[in-house]
């Protein structure tokens, strides 16, 4: 899902972005039975679960051994299950949380408030009042099944003025950048900021790398299996979501040339051309390859149902605020009718 675009212009956004101290190690075992059930979980399974958990006993083990105890937090580390009670607990956190309609930002008449994958968990508010509110009624409703917030770790976006936020008698500092599920959120530069982290990313794994890839005794075939397979994706990673301009495209396409020709062992002073050096490597141009892998996405939003928030936020066109001066920003849907003639 495409995290909602902050909006420039008439609207307030003030966006938080929680964190959770040790939140897998954190939940009470009576919260993860009760949650259960009250979301329907047959009850033959809430007590195998039970039985897996409650008998579950540890010791401490320094010179001497200690005696066993019962361990009443946390789900188990690598259980496939582990995932799928945790959400289910934050559910139930959020299913009791006072907000209603009152919070959250408004898109095509219904209010997003909150996002959450596993334990990352995003807020949206109208203002710094309300988002404060928001903070701390969950973390009372967290604390209650164990889970606790980590103030020192939580931060708070805005396009409004920057003010104090108390949270759990903490303050939460305001930035102007945060990075959300491997991507740069920011209401100034997104994109631009976002690619050149991509950049900068691609070529720490192009140098951690380098001993394969620069090794003139390498076959070229393993070369190009090694950069679409572990280059590629990470100077791509959420290009689904991208839109692209000019400027932005010839970064991607600049930095792929410079990695083929360090590949191939050829310099700029061997004045070979860019066309021969793609011809010599053999691999896929990068922008082409987001451009597909955008498509892709395009195709599967547009197959999707009109109420899941990952179809009504990808094609979400905000009619409030305005454009700075200036040329349109290119907006994520614009590729899309240009190349389909513009309908």
């Amino acid at each position: 899902m495409r995290v909602v675009p902050p909006i420039n212009g008439g609207e307030d956004q003030v966006i938080a972005f929680v964190d959770y101290a040790k939140a897998f190690d954190s939940i009470e075992h009576i919260s993860v039975l009760n949650a259960l059930k009250n979301q329907g979980v047959p009850i033959k399974y809430i007590r195998l679960l039970g039985v897996l958990y409650q008998r579950n006993t540890t010791k401490v083990k320094l010179d001497t051994e200690g005696t066993p105890f019962n361990i009443q937090r946390g789900v188990r580390q690598g259980d496939p299950l582990t995932p799928k009670i945790f959400n289910c607990v934050l559910e139930q956190v959020f299913r009791k949380l006072p907000w209603g309609r009152k919070h959250g930002i408004s898109i095509d008449g219904r209010k997003l408030a909150n996002l959450r994958f596993a334990d990352d968990v995003v807020l949206f508010a109208r203002s710094r009042k309300r988002l404060e509110e928001m903070l701390n009624d969950l973390c009372e409703e967290s604390t209650a099944v164990g889970l606790k917030i980590n103030t020192s770790k939580t931060k708070v976006l805005t396009n409004d003025a920057e003010g104090h936020m108390i949270v759990n008698n903490a303050n939460i500092e305001f930035v102007t950048q945060y990075i959300y599920l491997g991507q740069t959120i920011s209401f100034q530069n997104s994109m631009d900021k976002e690619i050149d982290r991509r950049i900068a990313s691609a070529w720490r794994k192009f140098w951690s790398l380098s001993f394969i890839l620069m090794d003139k005794s390498q076959k070229l075939q393993n070369k190009r299996q090694i950069f679409n397979s572990c280059l590629a994706p990470v100077l791509l990673y959420g290009a689904q979501s991208w839109s692209l301009t000019k400027k932005q495209a010839l970064k991607l396409e600049r930095c792929q040339r410079r990695m083929e020709r360090k590949i191939l062992g050829i310099s700029l002073k061997d004045r070979i051309r860019n066309d021969e050096v793609r011809r010599r490597s053999g691999v896929e141009d990068v922008v082409t390859l987001a451009n597909r892998m955008k498509w892709r996405w395009g195709g599967h939003v547009v197959r999707m149902q009109s109420t899941r928030w990952a179809h009504t936020t990808t094609l979400w066109n905000p009619r409030i605020g305005w454009r700075n001066r200036g040329g349109p920003r290119t907006r994520w849907g614009d590729e899309f009718k240009l190349q389909l003639g513009g309908l």
